[in-house]
């Protein structure tokens, strides 16, 4: 069916491809996070392990070069995870852009159904829909990453036990991914794949 698509429909289906493929760039970049997270939080707890007085947690002092190493490799998994986050904002954009041609094309009783079920409006819905809760997601990886390293300058008396269980929930905020509704997502784009014919029926 897809190589049957022209016009505005073979706009539409290509963009909801690359809807799809960001969703599961995120996915790898996320996995990719979660262990430069993990060893972070190994390295910062084996340096707040080995102080030798509390005062020296509360100092602050506890960076090493793999520490910083590790720091930046998770960055940069956040700064792609951003881009990825906006890539979705701007397929959701180019429909909305390709909804005002498409209805300045047609007469006002024309009918605007541009599939077999759906509409423009649904998939502009659709795919703001999943780029509003990347857009929250990235934000509360950006202030993991900005934050890991330096956790015993935001625990309770810089303690080691109180920074494993930040790093702990940090650690588990990362994986599970609490402002992505995953069924909901999974939803949306199979909805949209099998309306434009990446996904077949029966």
């Amino acid at each position: 069916m897809r190589g049957q698509l022209t016009g505005y429909q073979r706009q539409i289906s290509d963009i909801v491809a690359d809807i799809y493929n960001s969703t599961k760039k995120w996915s790898r970049l996320n996995s990719t996070g979660s262990n430069s997270l993990s060893q972070l939080s190994n390295i910062k707890l084996s340096l707040l392990g080995k102080a030798s007085t509390q005062e020296e947690v509360k100092d602050g002092h506890h960076y090493n070069d793999d520490l910083a190493e590790m720091t930046e490799k998770l960055r940069k998994t956040c700064m792609d995870m951003d881009k990825v986050s906006k890539e979705l904002t701007g397929w959701n954009e180019k429909l909305a852009l390709l909804k005002i041609a498409h209805d300045a094309s047609l007469d006002p009783e024309d009918d605007h159904q541009i599939f077999s079920f759906f509409t423009f409006d649904q998939f502009i819905e659709y795919s703001q829909r999943i780029a509003a809760m990347y857009e929250q997601e990235i934000k509360l990886k950006i202030q993991i990453c900005s934050t890991a390293a330096h956790v015993d300058t935001y625990a309770k008396t810089g303690e080691v036990n109180n920074c494993r269980d930040i790093l702990m929930t940090f650690s588990s905020s990362w994986i599970n991914e609490p402002y992505l509704d995953k069924e909901a997502i999974e939803m949306y784009l199979e909805s949209m794949l099998l309306e434009t014919g990446h996904r077949k029926t029966g």
